[in-house]
């Protein structure tokens, strides 16, 4: 069995502007709190507003056997799956004061709209 490993389209995106839901429109994430992480998925640190995601926690050890604090993530507005949460920010490269939260996003489930020049 052979498992393709592909490259997330926005990982390496630096593009000033807004991400939002594929399904709805709802608005997500700033480009303002995205940084590079350690997975393949985007990642970001905060959402836009705070009705801009739910989130569900996974019980402790449950994803991986991450020792941290771990949540599934979901658009607010329809409750399409986007990626997890977890609480290991700057342990995984975030040295922004905002730090702590780490977003990992799946890139099928965001749309950017550009910041207007």
């Amino acid at each position: 069995v052979s498992s393709v490993v592909t490259k997330e389209h926005y990982n390496e995106h630096w593009s000033a502007g807004e991400y939002s839901c594929t399904r709805c429109g709802h608005k997500l994430y700033s480009s303002e709190h995205k940084f590079r992480g350690p997975c393949m998925w985007p990642s970001f640190r905060l959402p836009l507003t705070a009705t801009s995601l739910h989130a569900r926690r996974v019980p402790d050890g449950s994803y991986n056997e991450y020792a941290c604090e771990v949540h599934e993530l979901y658009c607010g507005h329809c409750n399409l799956f986007l990626g997890h949460q977890f609480a290991d920010g700057r342990e995984c490269g975030d040295s922004h004061e905002l730090a702590g939260q780490r977003h990992c996003v799946l890139s099928l489930s965001l749309r950017f709209e550009a910041e207007a020049q």
